[in-house]
This record gives C-alpha cells, structure tokens and sequence, in this order.
C-alpha cells in the first residue's frame, strides 16, 4: 500500500468518526455536581443521571436540559401524524401519546414532549430527545396499522417521525 491509499484510509475513517459525532447545544459540556434539582420539573440528578427522586437538602438548582429546551421551544424529536383516520379516532390517538410520554418519562426524565398541536387530520408532537417520537409511532403502528417512517437527521441530534393513515 503506498502513502496516498494509506493517508486516504485514514481520511476515510477520520470523516466516518465525525459524521457519527454530532454537535448538541443542550447536553451538558461538562459534568453536573451532584446532586442537583431542576426547580421546572422536579428532577434530580443523582449518580450520574436525571431521575425522579425527592429533593435532596442539599441539591443545587439546576435546568435540566429537556426543560431548557421546553423553554427555547426547540425539539430534537418532531412526530407528524396524518390522515383521515384521525377523524374518527383522534381521542385513542392522544391516549396513546400521552400514555407513550407517561411510560419513556417515568424511567426517563429527560423525555418529555414540548408541545402538540391538532389541526384538521394533522397533529405535530415535538419532543425534548429523539427516543419519544420513535416510540410513539411504533405504539401508534402496533395498536392502528398505517405506515410509519422514521428520519434521524444527519450529524445533528435530531429525528422526524412520520405516521399516517
């Protein structure tokens, strides 16, 4: 192997690391003193994640990085449900979106949905992380059929999950 195809490898190798490497405003940069408080929704982080626990006395306060992206109003996930199936059963479709949100936020804090809004056959869900999205639109495909498609942004932290019917 010559030095050009040897350099070109490496290139190759160090473009696939950074393109599995992605910038994200809203994770910590550096680690959280524990243990801590965030005075929006209640959480506490406590050996290394955010959890539900009573307040310890001596935590600090801190925003959590899902309420301070509920404040920016800026989702990594975005689940768009669409079709005339909506009409008839828009009450089961909610149910199981907040039944969803209920089930990931009880183990995982950090996963909470920022906003939903309804319009005629549309709803749009925007979610503080990317696994809430995914899992309400399998949940949505298991109990209703349809079709799903799910779209993880390249390079960002970021994913648009689409459900129809």
């Amino acid at each position: 192997m010559n030095n050009f195809s040897r350099i070109h490898n490496i290139r190759i190798k160090f473009d696939r690391l950074l393109n599995k490497r992605f910038f994200d405003s809203y994770k910590m940069d550096k680690k959280i003193s524990e243990p801590a408080y965030c005075p929006s929704c209640h959480a506490v982080y406590l050996n290394g994640r955010w959890q539900w626990k009573d307040k310890p006395r001596e935590a600090k306060n801190i925003i959590c990085s899902a309420c301070h992206r509920k404040k920016d109003n800026y989702p990594a996930g975005t689940l768009l449900i669409k079709g005339s199936f909506l009409g008839d059963h828009i009450e089961q479709i909610i149910n199981t979106i907040h039944n969803e949100e209920h089930r990931e936020s009880s183990e995982h804090p950090m996963n909470k949905i920022i906003n939903e809004s309804y319009e005629e056959n549309i709803i749009t869900v925007d979610t503080t992380d990317i696994h809430l999205p995914v899992r309400i639109g399998k949940a949505l495909k298991k109990s209703f059929g349809g079709k799903l498609k799910i779209n993880y942004a390249e390079n960002e932290n970021r994913v648009h999950v689409n459900w129809n019917r």
